[in-house]
């Protein structure tokens, strides 16, 4: 993987003033008295960024999230005077190979991802401008085929269409210079697409026409994207304004008025505004909910149970930094503020309700977000990608999980660094994110998940029998700590006993080849030297507060042994573990009747007393056991931790 050494220079304030002011002044000779563009407001261009593309230094920052790759910009097409913006990702559903759209400031990149580890640059779609650079490019991925549109005066981007399943015959030792496989000009440029992947329906935000003027006022354009070289408009919705970005859904929050109707969540400058589409020749407004000191509601994304709305604002810590005067970069700049995400309750779709902000940890200017889960997923500019955990209580309530800093050079409140994410990407168990960064090019990250019990052994990997049980071990997927008092053992196979104390017990743990592996093994309720367990039921508990993997701690306790599927007992002469001796264990045992530890076929898990030979003295308890089965049964039992780090009671109904 790639990483970059060298930090970028700044531009002098001097130069910033200079340039952001010019940029003003050309707007106001190119544009009516009337017309409000898009981003007035929004110093991000090509010509801020810092000199030569170069991103921030490594090795990055980063806590709770790991650094899988990383391709500079240099190598996915990019570099110079040309940075990256938007990203998305795209998954074949026939083979399960996935791939990363990186957006470029003059075209798109296309990277194979489907070993996150090993990303592989396949080619790259040129703007439709030859030459020209753009700041914003976004891109969304519909029924195998990439749209992509361009913001920016003068441009005639319309919509890019790529069938995105040329990528999958690319030889990546040969990157490909692609061909767009058509373009849709129904307006000139526009500044987003987004598109509803369950209806087919495209919701184009911030469309322009050829002469600089709005498109149904920069709102709702509303395309069928169903075939994806015919894309044909079926409506629009104007009704407030300009949208910057927007999610399209099938609803299916609480609100039972709007249930399965086509919703869009608009980001309209300084509201949150939600909008029926449902008939698209007949849209309606359902609510517009302003916030106060909004300065420029960017964009944003639903929970997944569609009750909460989370916001970015990107200007409100700009307008901050920047002072009263509006001079930013000197040495009397106002007061930088913490990061801000709003929050709208919107269990109610009349009637949205403000419910406050987040404030982050670092003094920057967040950008695009995504929601998966419990996370919300948000690039934050300068300081890298955050993620922000919802609490399931209470979803008005964040805390940051997390962080990955592309941007080692500064913290600064500008709009260098990490520019989108996206984690929506089935990796299985791995949560992995892409994240596009304006000098630092694609990196591809892992989310550290809280800690889980990855198998359990009885006894040895695979190991069957039940006649002599010596340890027990968990397996946990990378370095995890598990601190003293962590287990509690006890033996739940008496039903006539309502309280069980926990067994002593020792517990070791390793790591290696990226796992933790820890074993329990048995300091009483031993029914010889080796310490193997008396007959019975058994039940490990494992407390999850006391287990963390980067200060990370499991989400819930483990218990095993609670079902008997588990398989976790102890029956002496149980040779195949089905709970009952019979001729096929009888068999086992004549098999190594008379044999010493020294023989070959010994078999010391049929060595009842193991004094390392198999005779008369083991012949005894064996036939005892004969024709007999080991019951499971639940009862109510009281369970208490190891070593006094605390105790709960758990109430089992007995069953037979």
């Amino acid at each position: 993987m790639a990483y970059l050494n060298e930090k970028p220079m700044q531009l002098s304030s001097f130069c910033f003033a200079r340039a952001t002011f010019l940029l003003f002044v050309l707007s106001l000779v190119l544009t009516p008295a009337n017309t409000t563009f898009a981003h007035d407001n929004d110093a991000k261009s090509v010509g801020n960024a810092a000199p030569g593309g170069s991103g921030g230094g490594g090795p990055f920052a980063a806590s709770r999230v790991d650094l899988l790759s990383n391709l500079t910009l240099e190598e996915i097409g990019g570099g110079g005077s040309v940075l990256a913006n938007d990203c998305w990702g795209w998954t074949d559903s026939a083979s399960s190979r996935k791939f990363a759209i990186i957006g470029l400031t003059n075209g798109t990149s296309f990277v194979e991802v489907t070993d996150p580890l090993n990303p592989l640059f396949l080619g790259k779609l040129d703007t439709t401008e030859a030459g020209q650079n753009r700041a914003w490019r976004d891109v969304k991925v519909y029924n195998d085929h990439a749209f992509i549109v361009a913001d920016g005066s003068g441009n005639d981007q319309g919509i890019q269409t790529l069938d995105l399943t040329q990528l999958l015959t690319v030889d990546p030792a040969s990157p490909e210079s692609f061909t767009a496989t058509s373009v849709y000009s129904g307006f000139a440029w526009s500044h987003n697409v987004v598109i509803n992947e369950a209806t087919g329906y495209g919701y184009v935000v911030g469309a322009n026409t050829a002469n600089n003027s709005r498109y149904h006022r920069g709102g709702l354009t509303i395309l069928d994207f169903s075939d994806a070289n015919n894309i044909t408009e079926v409506g629009s919705f104007s009704g407030d304004g300009y949208t910057h970005d927007a999610q399209a859904v099938i609803y299916s929050g609480p609100d039972s008025t709007y249930l399965g109707k086509e919703i869009v969540f608009a980001c309209n400058e300084d509201t949150l505004s939600i909008v029926d589409v449902t008939d698209k020749s007949n849209t309606s407004l359902v609510a517009r909910s302003p916030y106060p000191e909004s300065s420029y509601s960017h964009q944003g994304w639903l929970s997944e149970d569609h009750r909460f709305f989370y916001l970015n604002d990107e200007l409100d810590e700009y307008n901050h930094a920047r002072g009263p005067d509006g001079d930013f970069g000197t040495d009397d700049d106002g007061d930088p503020i913490p990061t801000k995400t709003h929050i709208w309750n919107v269990e109610d779709l009349d009637n949205p309700s403000y419910e406050g902000f987040y404030e982050g940890v670092e003094k920057t200017i967040d950008h695009n977000l995504y929601v998966k889960g419990d996370f919300i997923y948000q690039a934050n500019y300068s300081s890298g990608m955050r993620i922000l955990q919802i609490d399931s209580a209470d979803p008005t309530s964040l805390t940051e999980y997390g962080f990955f800093d592309t941007f080692m050079a500064n913290d600064n409140v500008n709009f260098n660094g990490a520019w989108s994410v996206y984690p929506f990407f089935d990796y299985g168990d791995d949560d992995v994110i892409i994240i596009s960064d304006r000098q630092g090019g694609m990196f591809v990250v892992e989310r550290v998940p809280a800690p889980t019990v990855m198998g359990v052994d009885v006894n040895l990997a695979g190991e069957e029998q039940r006649s002599a049980v010596e340890s027990i071990s968990l397996r946990f997927e990378g370095d995890v700590t598990i601190e003293a008092g962590a287990f509690s053992l006890i033996q739940r196979s008496t039903a006539t006993e309502e309280t069980f104390e926990p067994l002593s017990i020792t517990v070791n743990d390793s790591f290696a080849n990226g796992e933790t592996v820890a074993t329990v093994t048995f300091d009483s309720h031993v029914r010889n030297s080796q310490n193997a367990l008396e007959d019975g039921n058994y039940q490990l508990t494992l407390t999850a507060s006391l287990v963390t993997r980067e200060g990370i701690p499991m989400s819930e306790d483990f218990v095993f042994g609670d079902e008997e599927a588990d398989g976790f007992f102890s029956f002496f002469g149980d040779s195949d573990g089905n709970r009952t001796l019979d001729v096929f264990d009888l068999l086992a045992f004549r098999k190594t009747y008379g044999m010493t530890s020294a023989d070959p076929d010994y078999d010391f898990s049929m060595d009842f007393d193991a004094g390392g030979m198999v005779n008369v003295f083991d012949l005894l308890p064996f036939r005892t056991r004969y024709g007999n089965t080991l019951p499971f049964a639940f009862a109510k039992f009281k369970q208490t931790n190891q070593g006094g780090k605390g105790s709960s009671v758990t109430d089992r109904a007995f069953r037979k």
